[in-house]
């Protein structure tokens, strides 16, 4: 059994911009028997409430993720927990 993990971010550069997505896949062999995906929403700093990076919009449209799907989605914490779980 090998575990996949696709990791997409929101451009270039991991010291600005952040993560937008992640997802992982169970194979066996060249079957794939179990995956999912979540998309990661912006952290916020925790006083202001202001998103604390940066996102590429060229990048997302590279990638396939809608800004409007990305900033309602899950904070990093959460979709860290439900990997976890």
């Amino acid at each position: 059994m090998i575990l996949a993990l696709d990791f997409e971010t929101g451009g270039t550069d991991p010291r600005r911009h952040g993560p937008v997505s992640l997802a992982l896949a169970l194979m066996d062999g060249q079957e794939c028997v179990a995956s999912e995906e979540w998309l990661i929403g912006p952290a916020r700093h925790y006083k202001t409430k202001r998103i604390r990076w940066e996102y590429d919009v060229a990048a997302l449209e590279v990638s396939r993720f809608k800004w409007s799907a990305i900033k309602t989605a899950p904070v990093p914490e959460l979709v860290c927990a439900s990997v976890a779980a």
